[in-house]
Parts: C-alpha cells; sequence; structure tokens
C-alpha cells in the first residue's frame, strides 16, 4: 500500500490484527521492521518487484524495538541483501533468538507462574546499535531517533522533522494496552510524542479505534490523547480493584476485568501500585498482589 511516494505498507496477517514492514524508497531501500518469518518472502519481495525494485537492494532494516513480529523476518533479508540492522541498543539482547525466546525466558524467570521459557534457535546480532539523537538515512531522508520506552525499554521513535513524518512501532496502541514497561512510563513517552506536532504518523499495527496504521493531521493528536487516557484509566481501575477486593487479586484477574490488557500490562499495573506504596505484594502459588 502506498502512503507517499518514498513510503509503502506492506502487511501480513497475524491473529485478528496484521504486522507491518514499511519500505522507504531511494537510491537504496530501507524497511522498518521486518515482519514474520515468511513476511519478507511472501511479502515484501514481491511488493519490491511490482515497483520495479528488488530485495538485492534493501541496504539497512530499523527495527522500532525487539519483538518476534517485526524482528523474525531478519534472516530472509539478509539471505537476499545482506542488509544491515539496526535497533536501540537496550532492546539488541531480544532479538539475538527466534520465537521471542530471550523475552518469554526473562518472563519466566522474574514470573515463573505466568510465563513458560521457549527453545529457539540463534538469530543474526544486530550491526547497529540505535541512541536517543542518532541520525539514519532512510529513503533519502533524514530521520531522528527518539528514545520512546514504555511498550520496551528500548522502543523507538523515527522522525522526520522537516516532513514531520513519525514512525512508532507499538508505541502509540490507542485501546489496547500492551506494555512491558511502567505506565507512567509510556504515558511520558506519549505525552513527548504530542509535541511533535506530526502530520503523519506510521504504527506497526492498526489498532482499534484507527482505521487504519497510518494517521495524518489531527487525528494522531487524538489518538495519542485516547492511548493515554486509557492507561490512565487502566490504572485508576487497577487501583479501584484491588482496594474493593476482600483477597489478593492476581495478574489474569485483573485482564479479565479490564479487557483490553496482555498479561504482562496487567502485571506492570499492579507493580506499579506496590511502587506507590498503595499496594503490596504477596507470594502464594502464584503471584498476587
Amino acid at each position: 500500500m502506498k502512503i507517499t511516494e518514498q513510503i509503502h505498507l506492506v502487511t501480513d496477517p497475524l491473529g485478528e490484527m496484521f504486522t507491518g514492514v514499511y519500505i522507504l524508497l531511494g537510491k537504496e531501500i530501507a524497511l522498518v521492521d521486518t515482519g514474520l518469518h515468511k513476511t519478507p518472502e511472501e511479502k515484501v519481495f514481491p511488493y519490491l518487484r511490482q515497483l520495479g525494485r528488488g530485495p538485492s537492494e534493501i541496504a539497512l532494516v530499523v527495527l522500532t524495538h525487539g519483538h518476534g513480529d517485526h524482528y523474525e523476518g531478519i534472516p530472509a533479508v539478509k539471505r537476499a541483501s545482506g542488509a544491515k540492522v539496526a535497533v536501540h541498543e537496550t532492546d539488541a539482547w531480544l532479538i539475538e533468538e527466534d520465537l521471542d525466546a530471550v523475552l518469554w525466558r526473562s518472563l519466566h524467570e522474574r514470573y515463573p507462574d505466568c510465563f513458560r521459557p521457549v527453545k529457539a534457535e540463534p538469530y543474526p546480532k544486530p550491526d547497529i546499535l540505535l541512541a536517543e539523537g542518532d541520525s539514519l538515512s532512510l529513503g533519502d531522508e533524514e530521520y531522528q531517533v527518539l528514545e520512546i520506552p514504555g511498550h520496551t525499554e528500548g522502543s523507538i521513535g523515527l522522525y522526520q522533522p522537516q516532513q514531520r513524518v513519525l514512525f512508532t512501532g507499538d508505541a502509540v496502541s490507542g485501546e489496547m494496552l500492551h506494555f512491558y514497561g511502567d505506565p507512567e512510563q509510556c504515558i511520558a513517552s506519549d505525552e513527548r510524542l504530542l509535541g511533535l506536532g506530526v502530520e503523519l504518523m506510521l504504527a506497526s499495527h492498526r489498532y482499534r479505534p484507527a482505521p487504519d496504521a497510518a494517521l495524518r493531521g489531527a487525528d494522531i493528536r487524538a489518538f495519542i490523547q485516547l492511548h493515554i487516557g486509557t492507561i490512565r484509566t487502566a490504572v485508576e481501575r487497577t487501583r479501584e480493584l484491588v482496594r474493593a477486593s476482600p483477597r489478593p487479586v492476581s495478574p489474569r484477574e485483573l485482564v479479565d476485568a479490564l479487557k483490553n490488557v496482555s498479561l504482562i500490562t496487567a502485571i506492570r499495573l499492579l507493580e506499579n501500585l506496590v511502587c506507590r506504596g498503595e499496594a503490596r505484594e504477596v507470594r502464594a502459588e502464584t503471584r498476587y498482589w
């Protein structure tokens, strides 16, 4: 799908959603994320050929963060082009094994009753480690690297200030809450993005209630504000549930109560209350708050 003359979006089904790979055209080709294992060969490469370009022209892959639906396509891209892979230095460790194995192992170590470890094959290590303020040439335009932690510690935005174009990965997810960091960290990142005056915001998935992954103009501000409001509502609702419950509340009970949060997000919401001194953690057969 053509977004602008230089920016195209290729999607691959992912449950009820899709995962997106952005193609940035120039003298060389850059990708923002790689999608799933087969996304490059089944979706991205055929799309490039329709444009009269080829996968061998891909010179750079920039990952918005270190989750499998964004990095699993790395080997296919490397085989086709030898492209370099860039990721924020904080998320680099997450992409060095397939199937989110490093992530699941770390979650299992911390929350053994909530997550199971996964065995997987090693993946290529990143070629470029990114940090705040770095500049990247993507599609013949210079993009700034913005640190926007929350969804992961190493989540980044890619911002083109002249055209006010911003790639956000999974950082701004509308009514769906799926963050691995602290909720206040997510809000701070969102508020930073609000100050940029973005004219075109490009997410990696279509998050409810957005009509698509690409948003323009006033819809961007409204969507970011919706995400902030959804986080704050979840924080307050978690506080109410914990205070009203006659017994400890488990993360899975919170998922059922809030409906729109993932298990790791429920844990982070409960931990937020503990950090604020508004709840305490009770260890039993499973982790309770």
